[in-house]
């Protein structure tokens, strides 16, 4: 086992996982529009360059789970930004979101967002629950996200983002700028992915 394989093993089995109580109230509309709703104030705050206090969010929103997520900007069914991590660095879920959120919003594939493209603003959250070796490219599935890796490159494609998994695979091997005939490994992301769609009165629908 190459010593990066070894590290990102550790890493998923160091992962505290949280209860399956959680993981199925995330997955409540409810709570994921109210999640989507604080992605939005972050992106908002930092289009219209103005301060934005996570200490002013319901504290009623009991979020205590560590997990990496990724945050996807989209404007008229268009890509505008898209940043997170597979493993957690802050201190909850609700600051992973507000994070990813923000780096979105920096995207260097994109230009800045503008005021403007908020009334038409869509976001969709990934919130990673597990990542698995993957030995068989042929057993992913579109809700499945997938990880590339050779040494410190690596390439990520979040769930359904493409269907065939040739394809989804040539994809993640590009981001990771692998050669032809270079080797790698592919993990399996497990996750909870959901969208929100924002109207002029910022309320989320399906």
């Amino acid at each position: 086992m190459s010593r990066n394989l070894l590290v990102l093993v550790l890493l998923v089995s160091s992962w505290g996982h949280s209860s399956g109580n959680f993981w199925e109230k995330l997955r409540d509309r409810k709570v994921q529009n109210r999640l989507a709703q604080i992605a939005r104030c972050a992106i908002v705050a930092v289009v219209k360059g103005k301060s934005f206090n996570p200490k002013h969010l319901p504290s009623s929103l009991d979020i205590s789970i560590r997990a990496g997520c990724f945050v996807t900007i989209e404007v008229n069914g268009k890509l505008r930004g898209c940043k997170g991590t597979l493993f957690p660095t802050q201190t909850n879920l609700v600051a992973e979101i507000i994070q990813a959120s923000v780096g979105a919003c920096y995207d260097e594939r994109f230009r800045p967002l503008k005021p403007t493209e908020l009334e038409k603003l869509s976001i969709s959250i990934t919130v990673v629950r597990d990542l698995k070796p993957l030995g068989d490219i042929f057993s992913l599935r579109p809700e499945h996200g997938l990880v590339v890796k050779r040494g410190d490159k690596i390439g990520i494609v979040l769930p359904y983002e493409g269907k065939d998994p040739l394809v989804r695979l040539d994809w993640a091997k590009r981001k990771a700028g692998l050669k032809e005939g270079e080797t790698f490994e592919m993990w399996l992301i497990e996750c909870i992915r959901w969208q929100a769609i924002f109207d002029r009165m910022a309320q989320p629908s399906r």
